[in-house]
């Protein structure tokens, strides 16, 4: 069964509406906590700046920030080893040959991460799960550094998990100028209406891609192409104008990270962390703060 970008639209909408009641709660989060995190309404990245005039004290991110240090450095510090690669076969595990291969591929690993930007990303999920309980990255191979990795912020994004409670689908939209989306996808992958506005020169308006990654349901096994691996890749814009798709793809092996603080049950699709704890603490100590400055006001112009 070919692909029905209709049919599609409607998952991601429906991941959509099924998060909101979750970003809600997130969205204080971002208001008290971390100012610099989450995305939402289609907020555009630099409108972020704006929480920062809402903050009366930066006590709870000075903690945030000391706690995802402290994750950081204990956990995947690129400053020192924070794994070995081993084998579950006890009978060879001793073998010199196999030590030392597992030594060299060790090493090769590490420089991988080292030149990639993993680091960066590492932080950024740890800071998002930490405020919001969870964390989300896209892992793609690159030419030039082997992998890159892509943080998102709560909001950019929406889950579901498959029976098992592991995550197996996600969808994100995002915005891309017609520059970008031709530069990214290729002039003859877009659909007319970009076509028409790049040929118009209007290279700096935007549009709305939607990304899905899912299970590939219409898989012909026995086919290897990328269009049959076990999960599917779909690029499209988000409108009505065009019917096809920017790129169609798929992955041998689900490419999204998603932890989670602490879930609920097993089946579910986002969790909670520290921030959750915290934000009536931090709402009450702003309560105490504006009173405080209320009086300090009327005291020197009552």
């Amino acid at each position: 069964m070919a692909l029905d970008k209709t049919e599609l639209r409607k998952v991601v909408n429906n991941l959509y509406t099924e998060i909101q009641p979750y970003l809600d709660e997130c969205r204080s989060i971002t208001q008290n906590i971390v100012p610099n995190r989450g995305e939402y309404d289609n907020q555009k990245p630099n409108e972020m700046y704006a929480n920062y005039r809402r903050m009366l004290t930066n006590a709870a991110d000075r903690a945030l920030s000391i706690l995802v240090q402290g994750i950081m450095s204990g956990l995947t510090s690129k400053s020192k080893a924070w794994f070995r690669l081993t084998v579950s076969d006890f009978n060879v595990e001793n073998d010199y040959e196999v030590q030392t291969w597992l030594y060299r591929t060790q090493q090769r690993v590490y420089r991988v991460f080292a030149k990639s930007n993993l680091y960066g990303a590492l932080k950024i999920l740890y800071k998002e799960i930490a405020s919001f309980g969870t964390a989300c990255a896209l892992i793609e191979y690159d030419f030039k550094n082997v992998i890159h990795v892509t943080a998102m912020t709560v909001g950019q994004y929406a889950l579901a998990v498959n029976d098992k409670g592991e995550v197996d689908t996600f969808v994100r939209k995002f915005q891309l100028s017609i520059k970008q989306i031709v530069e990214k996808f290729g002039y003859n992958n877009v659909g007319k209406e970009i076509q028409d506005a790049y040929n118009r020169n209007r290279l700096n308006e935007y549009r709305v891609i939607s990304h899905l990654i899912q299970p590939n349901y219409e898989r012909v096994y026995g086919l290897h192409d990328a269009k049959n691996k076990p999960f599917i890749s779909v690029y499209f814009t988000d409108d009505n104008i065009s019917k096809d798709f920017l790129r169609v793809s798929g992955y041998d092996e689900f490419p999204v990270v998603a932890p989670r603080w602490e879930v609920r049950t097993t089946q579910d699709s986002y969790g909670t962390g520290p921030g959750w704890s915290v934000v009536a603490t931090v709402q009450e100590t702003y309560s105490k703060i504006r009173e405080k400055l209320k009086g300090i006001q009327k005291r020197i112009n009552p």
